[in-house]
């Protein structure tokens, strides 16, 4: 195993010239934003520039406290965010690569950055962002950004031939098994037969805004059940699915789903991005992995995780790099040895924390699928008469599929994580007492090929 010190010479961040007017807002979640290149330079088209974010401080003026920090803590400060974005890609890289396949993995470069870069970006980005995410704001003190392939749109890029367009669908599956850990109480059995995503709904949702997407079809390897999947997807997408034609975001319509009108050929590209999938082991393998990181589920993980924090193997601070390489390393080593997962092997309570916490990175993981060129009226027909029986034998259109947001999640969340949890299970329990009406969300997954 490879320790952090190991990798830091794998990953030293490389020196542009960034110019901030070369560079246009493009969206973010709650930890990063992103920004596209637009420039004429060769050497930075098709990037995307990731930048950390910070709550808002009591100073309203967005880059103004840099100027009450003394040298030596601004330092200390800024070599803690350029250890954070070297962290963020060794973790996306190296700890979740090796389980679901590096080829999925997109190649980031760490980039220097300037204060004054980094200033004129909030700057120009402040009137683009949505209210919802202004609470949190650029960090003025980070250094070193991550560059990662833009799969959405290349600004700058070849026109396409008249007709054809470029397509990116990015895909949030969330998890992708039903839970067979024995450490499942008694009174949450439903959690043996219902999957998490359609219990969720009850929480998050009124009946008339849920989706009939469950995430069991779409990670099995049956062709009707993954396209019908998909459909359910564009149906009611509730943030699981964003299309994005030639770079531009198509909006809902008014029940919730994708304006279907707005897409090129709309119901070829639904069969389209199911044959992908199943072309694919991705997402099989996703969620295989995924169940058997928790083989002890949150009802059984929560005890071990007090008490590694009562013994001092755990501590308020967050693992580091070095930590998440072991544990991945151990897993892994584990199952070449044959150990089982599904009834919660012999691990210690540091080790079952960590495996954990990355399943739950794996279940919050996006998946992004780019089609080059989304083909006219004219080869779609052809190419659909060309395909002799089952609709999933179509050729497919050259694509790239990859997975994003694969960063590790925050270790001292895991009380959440366990209250949340049954509040799921007792919304869904409140609304479906009897046992008979309960859904199955049914796994017909073979994981030898996996």
């Amino acid at each position: 195993m490879q320790t952090a010190a190991a990798h830091a010479s794998m990953y030293q961040p490389a020196s542009f010239d960034m110019q901030a007017g070369d560079w246009i807002y493009r969206g973010e979640g709650n930890a990063n934003i992103l920004f596209a290149y637009a420039g004429k330079g060769s050497e930075l088209r098709g990037q995307l520039l990731r930048l950390t974010k910070r709550d808002v401080p009591q100073n309203t003026d967005i880059n103004a406290d840099d100027s009450d920090t003394d040298d030596s803590s601004l330092n200390k400060e800024q070599e803690r965010l350029s250890l954070q974005a070297h962290n963020n890609v060794v973790f996306t890289k190296e700890v979740i690569g090796p389980l679901i396949g590096v080829d999925y993995i997109l190649q980031h470069q760490l980039v220097h950055l300037s204060r004054n870069f980094i200033e004129q970006l909030s700057l120009a980005a402040e009137p683009l962002r949505p209210s919802s995410r202004t609470h949190r704001q650029i960090d003025p003190k980070q250094r070193v950004g991550a560059l990662v392939r833009d799969m959405i749109n290349v600004l700058g890029s070849t026109p396409k031939q008249p007709g054809e367009h470029t397509i990116a669908i990015e895909i949030k599956p969330k998890w992708g098994f039903v839970p067979s850990s024995k450490y499942i109480s008694q009174a949450n059995s439903v959690k043996h037969r219902v999957c998490r995503h359609c219990m969720h709904q009850y929480l998050k949702h009124d009946k008339d805004s849920m989706s009939e997407y469950c995430p069991i079809d779409l990670f099995s390897t049956n062709c009707t059940r993954v396209k019908h999947a998909v459909d359910c997807l564009f149906d009611v997408s509730n943030d699981r699915l964003r299309v994005f034609v030639d770079g531009t975001h198509i909006p809902g319509d008014e029940n919730g789903g994708i304006d279907v009108a707005k897409v090129p050929h709309s119901q070829q590209l639904k069969q389209t991005i199911a044959n992908i999938i199943l072309a694919e082991k991705l997402l099989p393998r996703l969620g295989s992995v995924q169940n058997r990181l928790d083989a002890f589920d949150i009802e059984g993980l929560f005890p071990r995780y007090k008490r590694a924090l009562e013994a001092g193997v755990l501590t308020e601070k967050e693992p580091s790099i070095d930590d998440w390489l072991g544990a991945v390393a151990r897993f892994r080593q584990r199952e070449e040895q044959g150990g089982s997962n599904v009834n919660a092997p012999d691990v210690d309570d540091k080790q079952a924390a960590l495996e954990f916490m990355i399943s739950v990175t794996l279940k919050d993981v996006s998946v992004l699928i780019r089609i080059e060129s989304w083909p006219s009226v004219s080869k779609l027909e052809s190419e659909s008469e060309s395909a002799e029986g089952d609709s999933s034998d179509a050729k497919l259109p050259e694509y790239h599929i990859a997975v994003i947001d694969a960063d590790a999640k925050k270790l001292a969340k895991v009380p959440k994580y366990l209250k949340n949890d049954q509040e799921i299970v007792d919304r869904y329990l409140k609304i479906n007492p009897n046992v008979a009406q309960q859904k199955s969300c049914c796994e017909q997954q073979d994981e030898k090929d996996i």
